[in-house]
C-alpha cells in the first residue's frame, strides 16, 4: 500500500490530488471553457504529483464545461503514461461517442468512460 499523498494542486479551471493509494483524480470544474493551457496544466499537476511512477487516472469532466479546438488537438497530441484511466462524463451521449473514439485510438492503457466517480474508482481498482 502507498501512502496517499494530501498534495492539493489547484489549476484556473481544476483540482488534482492523489485520492486513493495511486489513483490520481483530476477534477475540471462546471460550466467552464477549456482551452489547451488547462489540459497542459492537468497534465503538469500529474506528472508533479506521481513523483514518477505510473497511475490509476480518474479524470472528472465538469458538467456543461466545453472544449475548444486547441484543447482537443493539445489531448489528442499529448498521453498520460499511467496504469489506467477512466473518464467520468456526465451525458450518456458523450460517453458512447468517447467510448466509441477510444476503440479506434491507440492507447497504452486501458481506457474507458464512465458517469459517476464511484463506477469509475470501482473499475480502476481492476489494474
Amino acid at each position: 500500500m502507498v501512502e496517499v499523498q494530501t498534495e492539493v494542486i489547484k489549476g484556473r479551471i481544476f483540482v488534482a490530488q492523489i485520492v486513493e493509494d495511486d489513483i490520481f483524480h483530476l477534477n475540471y470544474f462546471p460550466d467552464e471553457f477549456a482551452i489547451d493551457s488547462d489540459f497542459k496544466e492537468g497534465h503538469e499537476a500529474y506528472n508533479s504529483i506521481r513523483n514518477g511512477r505510473k497511475m490509476k487516472i480518474i479524470i472528472e469532466n465538469g458538467k456543461y464545461t466545453v472544449i475548444d479546438t486547441s484543447a482537443r488537438e493539445y489531448l489528442q497530441n499529448n498521453k498520460f503514461e499511467a496504469i489506467a484511466a477512466a473518464v467520468v462524463m456526465h451525458s450518456i451521449g458523450q460517453r458512447i461517442i468517447y467510448n466509441f473514439y477510444i476503440k479506434f485510438r491507440k492507447q497504452d492503457h486501458p481506457i474507458r468512460a464512465f458517469k459517476n466517480f464511484i463506477l469509475a474508482k470501482e473499475w480502476l481498482k481492476k489494474f
